[in-house]
């Protein structure tokens, strides 16, 4: 089984998903890291309001720590979107 389908078994996103899950040597230590992008015909959610809105731009991506499994630590990698809301401006989108 591999990792992309456990992780859509236990933790899925509506609006997101798995693409490309790989090891790499971060701080010394071999870690699992798992591509994370916005699913196709989806807007960005205002972090504020919490509305759909339309796309800004996109940021460099980031890592964000999971819980490990087994011995390596995970991390999801993803480049958020700037939501542009009509309300409060470009601000980056709403992450779960």
């Amino acid at each position: 089984m591999l990792l992309k389908t456990l992780l859509n078994k236990v933790e899925r996103f509506k609006s997101f998903v798995y693409k490309k899950v790989y090891l790499e040597e971060i701080d010394g230590e071999e870690a699992v890291v798992v591509e994370i992008r916005p699913r196709k015909n989806t807007r960005p959610i205002c972090r504020v309001c919490m509305k759909p809105c339309g796309t800004h731009t996109t940021e460099r991506p980031r890592r964000f720590e999971f819980v490990p499994f087994w011995k390596w630590k995970v991390y999801f990698e993803y480049a958020p979107r700037r939501a542009d809301c009509a309300m409060d401006g470009a601000l980056v989108e709403w992450m779960p």
